[in-house]
């Protein structure tokens, strides 16, 4: 099995990915997708895309262009390589996972939209600390394919982030 995985330039922060997948598959390949590479074309011999967490989607995308200010580690040419590595995923039907900007990024790849800045948009940040006080309670909805894999309605979870989806994009929903 090959799993496809979305550079997100700093290998402390990339190396997590490949050992959390390496643990619970030993013998499990990673096709590391990078915009410098120019590589997206590598999702037709991918099992599933990983899209990692990383700087902001630039706001231009879902029509908050005069947002850029509030934004961080904005880089538009991952943006337009992971959009492409999305609509290739999407075109042969592998499943993508998203991991904080890489479900941001999908979510407006589907015409979703952000809340840029968590704080300026009257809602708690969640990237002043970490380890456990970032820490918070999540309900996951019951008929949602997290709820089945989870089997519970409530975890704590911990949040590193100050964007969030404002709305959904097409096909998608809140599960949590």
């Amino acid at each position: 099995m090959r799993i496809g995985i979305t550079d997100c330039y700093n290998e402390d922060k990339f190396k997590p990915y490949v050992d959390w997948m390496q643990s619970i598959e030993p013998g499990l390949e990673i096709e590391t997708l990078s915009a410098p590479q120019k590589n997206a074309g590598r999702v037709a011999h991918v099992n599933g895309l990983i899209l990692t967490g990383g700087g902001d989607v630039h706001p231009r995308y879902y029509g908050k262009q005069d947002d850029i200010r509030k934004t961080t580690g904005v880089n538009e040419s991952r943006d337009e390589f992971e959009f492409e590595a999305i609509e290739r995923a999407l075109d042969a039907e592998i499943p993508i996972f998203g991991v904080c900007r890489g479900m941001q990024v999908m979510n407006v790849y589907l015409g979703g939209t952000l809340h840029t800045d968590l704080p300026s948009d009257g809602f708690e940040e969640h990237s002043s600390s970490t380890g456990p006080a970032n820490q918070h309670p999540i309900s996951i909805q019951p008929h949602s394919l997290l709820h089945a894999i989870a089997r519970t309605s409530e975890r704590a979870v911990n949040s590193h982030h100050h964007q969030a989806v404002n709305q959904p994009g097409k096909g998608l929903m809140v599960s949590a």
